[in-house]
């Protein structure tokens, strides 16, 4: 019966016994050859289950000891490679420490180039972690700093590790307290031999800003901190011995450049320079004044830092020329505004319809305190009279004293709002 079914399966099919020499060549190489395979170690095919059972292939015994000696050789590999029996390889640390610097840089959007320190999340932290002294430890959380902003976390250990940083972060973000605190914590305590730590401010309001909070960080070992104003630069009575006394200097270009074409200024002595907002610094046409000063602090041992708003073209340039293998650092989008800041854009048709449209937003009624941005001076005047604040006009017409004591008045302002936080206002510019 079998074999009916196969006669009529293979019907037509014709089978040559003589190979082709292509398949006669197979084999005939230089590679060893097959040897043949013994009927009976084939095993015939059981396509209908009728054919006897066989006996399982036999297994390869494998001594007990064999096992035993195999289990404790894999046991010493993972010893040598986690250390001792209970405890945790240096190796395993450094990775549970990167893995946690890494998760908080993508909590908070701290971008950095590679080899940057882990950062820190609180003041607290800068003893512990950094070995700042106390007292600097002390005003930071008196300042209230205990909680950093992103730009402080990451900038803070890089500067104190003594790395020079190209740092952006948005208007607003804390940026001088990124450089105040490890400025102060690397000059450790006065010294009273001269200029170690400079800072480079666009205009003469920031600077004294800059002044008053470095003050604030800096209380109880009595640092020398000083603004270069600018009546100190124009008498001409200061002399290279009249900076012993003065530790950190904070200036605006033209002044410092003016004391050192006289003569009259060293500043080899720095071992940390800021250029705050350098952006603005190029904008403002600083660029020769700027190399002036980088020329002049000639220490070999001298910490540099770019903080900035925006990385225009000019601040990359300048950063790639005067920073040695510095570390990049960009607080959330590059060139974007600060996250927590909610913007708008209001279209006008003509010059005049700004003034119209900050004129609505006040009738429709704005949170104090507000800060709002003008282009000039007259402006500001005619926004004060619509406003009936004539008073408050008279006195910014013109300069004198009515003019700076309404800058004054203004640097107090933005020193209350530094110290206590601003809370339901905004920033409008026009």
């Amino acid at each position: 019966m079998l074999q009916e079914h196969f006669r009529s399966l293979t019907a037509g099919a014709r089978f040559k016994r003589e190979r082709q020499p292509a398949e006669r060549a197979l084999g005939k190489g230089a590679g060893p050859a097959v040897e043949p395979v013994a009927p009976s170690a084939i095993a015939p095919l059981d396509f209908f289950g009728d054919a006897p059972a066989q006996a399982p292939p036999a297994k390869r015994h494998v001594r007990a000891a064999d096992a035993a000696d195999a289990d404790e050789r894999t046991r010493e590999k993972a010893d040598g490679e986690a250390g001792p029996r209970g405890t945790t390889s240096a190796s395993d640390e450094l990775g549970v420490r990167l893995r946690a610097a890494q998760q908080l840089r993508r909590a908070h959007r701290i971008r950095v180039s590679e080899g940057a320190p882990p950062p820190i999340e609180t003041a607290a932290e800068l003893g512990s972690a950094l070995g700042v002294r106390a007292f600097l430890v002390r005003n930071a959380l008196g300042a209230g700093y205990d909680k950093l902003t992103p730009v402080q976390m990451q900038a803070i250990p890089a500067l104190c590790a003594g790395r020079d940083l190209l740092a952006c972060a948005p208007t607003g973000s804390g940026k001088t307290a990124a450089y105040a605190l490890p400025l102060l914590a690397r000059l450790k305590a006065p010294a009273r031999n001269g200029v170690r730590g400079l800072v480079v401010a666009p205009t003469r309001e920031l600077a004294q800003q800059i002044h008053r909070e470095l003050e604030r960080l800096g209380e109880g070992p009595r640092f020398g901190i000083r603004v270069l104003a600018k009546p100190a630069a124009a008498r001409g009575k200061e002399r290279p011995t009249s900076w012993r006394s003065v530790d950190i200097l904070v200036s605006t270009p033209l002044r410092l450049v003016h004391l050192l074409s006289a003569a009259r200024l060293s500043l080899a002595t720095v071992a940390m320079l800021v250029l705050d907002e350098a952006d603005r610094l190029l904008e403002l046409g600083f660029v020769e004044q700027v190399d002036e000063v980088l020329a002049a602090c000639s220490s070999t041992a001298i910490v540099r830092a770019m903080f900035s708003a925006t990385i225009p073209p000019a601040v990359d340039t300048l950063a790639r020329s005067v920073l040695r293998e510095p570390l990049a650092l960009h607080i959330g989008e590059r060139n974007a505004a600060a996250h927590e800041v909610e913007q708008s854009l209001v279209y006008v048709g003509r010059e005049e319809g700004k003034l119209l449209a900050l004129q609505t937003m006040i009738r429709e009624g704005l949170s104090p305190p507000v800060l709002i941005f003008v282009q000039s001076k007259e402006r500001a005047l005619e926004l004060f009279r619509w406003a009936g604040a004539r008073r408050a006009a008279r006195r910014a017409r013109g300069g004198g004293r009515g003019g700076a004591r309404w800058r004054v008045q203004a640097a107090r302002v933005i020193e209350a709002w530094t110290k206590h936080g601003i809370g339901g206002g905004g920033e409008h510019g026009a």
